[in-house]
C-alpha cells in the first residue's frame, strides 16, 4: 500500500500544479504571504481604533481564502483545466491601461481615470467586447468598480485625491 501511495500523491501534486486553478491558488497564496509579511511591522490596532495593518491583513486573509477555494476546486475537479499559453497581446494591452491611469489621475480625477483604466484593460480580456450585450455588461462592471474605488479611497479612507476634474 505504501509503495503506491507516493506515486499517487506525486500524480495529484503534478496535476494540481499543472491545472489553471492550482497555479492560480499558488500565486494567490504567495501574494497573500507577501502582503502579510510586509504588514508585520505595522501596528494592527484595536477593534475601536484599527491600525494601518488592518487593511493589508484583511486583504491577505481574503486572498488566502480565495486561494484555498481555488485549491479545493483544483483538487476535487475530475479533470481540471490545463494552463493555456499566455496571449502576448493581452499582456501588451495592460501597459496602455496603466499608463492611461497614471497620466489621467492628476488631470481627470480618480473616477474618470479608473474608468479609463478598466475599459482599456478590458481589451486584454478575450471576448470582453465580442457582442453589444457583453460590451454593455463589461462597461457596467467598469462603472461600478470605478464608483467603488471612489467610495473606498476618497470617501472611506479619506485620501486627498480629486474625484472629478476641476470645474465639473
Amino acid at each position: 500500500m505504501t509503495d503506491n501511495a507516493a506515486p499517487a500523491a506525486r500524480h495529484v501534486l503534478v496535476r494540481f500544479i499543472r491545472s489553471a486553478d492550482g497555479a492560480g491558488a499558488i500565486l494567490l497564496f504567495l501574494i497573500a504571504a507577501f502582503i502579510a509579511l510586509a504588514a508585520l511591522d505595522l501596528p494592527l490596532g484595536r477593534m475601536r481604533r484599527p491600525g494601518p495593518a488592518i487593511l493589508p491583513a484583511a486583504l491577505a486573509c481574503v486572498l488566502a481564502l480565495s486561494a484555498l477555494r481555488l485549491s479545493l476546486k483544483a483538487l476535487l475537479a475530475p479533470s481540471p483545466a490545463a494552463i493555456e499559453a499566455p496571449n502576448s497581446l493581452s499582456f501588451l494591452m495592460l501597459l496602455p491601461a496603466f499608463l492611461a491611469f497614471a497620466l489621467m489621475a492628476d488631470v481627470a480625477g480618480l473616477a474618470l481615470s479608473s474608468l479609463a483604466l478598466l475599459l482599456v484593460a478590458g481589451t486584454a480580456v478575450p471576448g470582453a467586447y465580442a457582442s453589444a450585450k457583453r460590451a454593455w455588461r463589461f462597461g457596467l462592471y467598469a462603472v461600478l468598480l470605478s464608483a467603488f474605488c471612489v467610495l473606498l479611497f476618497a470617501e472611506l479612507l479619506g485620501l486627498p485625491i480629486a474625484i472629478l476634474p476641476e470645474g465639473w
